[in-house]
């Protein structure tokens, strides 16, 4: 039966954990084996003629065949560290309550589904004197700004320090209430947009 070349030895080079296994190139032990080869045969010509050199010739071939496997071979051990999967993020999506025209306050708490434990959010809005007004409890109304003024919202959320979404919603102020809404791009918008966090 044809011996399989690339078979695992164990210990073949000294490892204790795992089987050592042949990487190929130049054969330290095939060219022992021939050696070995070499001399039986030699003994074999010098003691005897005839069917003892033949004899001989098998055994040397044999031996030749047993040291093929054995070379250049590299370790594995079980002991080695395995490699390191970076965690992969986590990734959830939020909606916020519906919008109807002429609404007397706006709520930007998410609810569908409620914010995950850790994450927080700052809203600000570009209306008031100095910019930038936060909204401490995601609810703001209407009676806040001037009429027939569009109001830009900005909501950021953070995790542990790191914003990990956004969101921007602009809302036109008229007759009192909020009339309609748009998003970044002015383009209206039938609620607040579900926003994606990522962390």
């Amino acid at each position: 039966m044809k011996k399989n070349r690339n078979t695992n030895i164990s210990n073949a080079t000294g490892c204790n954990k795992s089987p050592a296994v042949y990487t190929g190139g130049k054969n330290p032990g095939r060219l022992t084996a021939a050696f070995i080869a070499a001399v039986l045969l030699v003994s074999g010509t010098v003691l005897s003629e005839g069917a003892g050199v033949l004899n001989i010739a098998k055994t040397a071939v044999q031996v030749a065949l047993a040291f093929t496997p054995l070379g250049i071979a590299s370790c594995k051990h079980d002991s080695d560290p395995p490699p390191i999967k970076k965690p992969q993020p986590t990734v959830s999506t939020h909606g916020y309550q519906d919008f109807s025209p002429g609404a007397t306050t706006l709520n930007f708490n998410p609810n569908d589904p409620v914010l995950p434990v850790g994450i927080t959010y700052t809203l600000t809005d570009d209306q008031t004197v100095g910019g930038n007004t936060p909204h401490s409890s995601g609810v703001v109304s209407f009676s806040s700004y001037t009429n027939d003024t569009n109001v830009t919202f900005t909501q950021t959320f953070y995790k542990d320090g790191k914003v990990v979404g956004s969101t921007v919603v602009k809302a036109h102020v008229f007759l009192g209430g909020f009339q309609a809404l748009f998003n970044a791009s002015n383009t209206v918008i039938p609620k607040i947009p579900a926003v994606t966090l990522t962390y």
